[in-house]
């Protein structure tokens, strides 16, 4: 119960225990091969946020931001994998593989449905913030579906749950993705969120999307075909579609 504490949330932790035969080996977590949905956040306009609070002030204005993201990701199913500054990493799909196609089709769901509750949440904190005198902020999110790796890295004395591969990758990819453009709007559009085509084929068209280009992103070959998430259809649309 040690080891797993060390990795993930209690909650998860607890599950994973249940079935520890299935994920250990040798004392470690075993190497699983799963279908993830990667999600990743970043502020935009962390840097000016910075430069008009004291260090504790704006560490106080950054848990507060956490705070309510975490929520949103525990809430629809991720596990949060990493916080590096101002920056979110949540996976959904993990720690134990999915088993059928429409499970990892909901986890893709579950995602782009949490990449909308935090632009709420942050649309909530920003309207807190500017009544409190202090800045508002924007976000930009990247969510891709495909292959991966979880297991442990690191030795006996410090080891860490990771989740890797190109999926991973291409998610963060996605979020850096031409920071100016679709640019987030504090008050109206807080958030911009842009997945991949994998994740697009996963929804089975409850989102309203746009397609916004083919591009090889940085540090890759293969064009990748991006499309920004809206918000969510009318339920009427996607029965019609679903029973065409």
């Amino acid at each position: 119960m040690q080891l797993f504490s060390r990795h993930l949330s209690r909650e998860v932790a607890e599950a994973i225990w249940r079935q520890r035969d299935q994920f250990l080996d040798g004392g470690r977590p075993r190497p699983e091969r799963l279908v993830v949905t990667a999600l990743f956040a970043d502020l935009r306009g962390f840097t000016s946020v910075a430069e008009k609070h004291t260090p504790e002030a704006l560490l106080e204005w950054l848990n507060e931001y956490v705070t309510a993201m975490t929520q949103e990701v525990s809430g629809h199913g991720g596990v949060i994998r990493q916080f590096a500054g101002d920056a979110i990493v949540a996976i959904f799909g993990i720690p134990v593989p999915r088993e059928t196609q429409s499970d990892i089709d909901q986890d893709a769901r579950n995602a782009v449905l949490c990449a909308l509750a935090m632009e709420a949440a942050l649309r909530g904190l920003n309207q807190r913030w500017r009544m409190q005198g202090r800045p508002g902020a924007g976000m930009r999110i990247g969510i891709y579906t495909g292959a991966a790796v979880s297991g442990t890295l690191g030795n006996a004395d410090r080891s860490e749950y990771v989740v890797l591969g190109d999926t991973v990758n291409t998610a963060s990819r996605l979020e850096s993705y031409d920071k100016e453009r679709f640019a987030p709007d504090a008050d109206a559009r807080p958030a911009r969120i842009l997945i991949g085509e994998p994740t697009l084929l996963r929804l089975g068209g409850r989102f309203e999307t746009e397609w916004v280009e083919d591009v090889a992103l940085r540090g890759k070959e293969n064009l990748i075909r991006i499309y920004r998430v809206i918000g969510m259809r009318e339920e009427s649309t996607v029965l019609t579609e679903e029973s065409g």
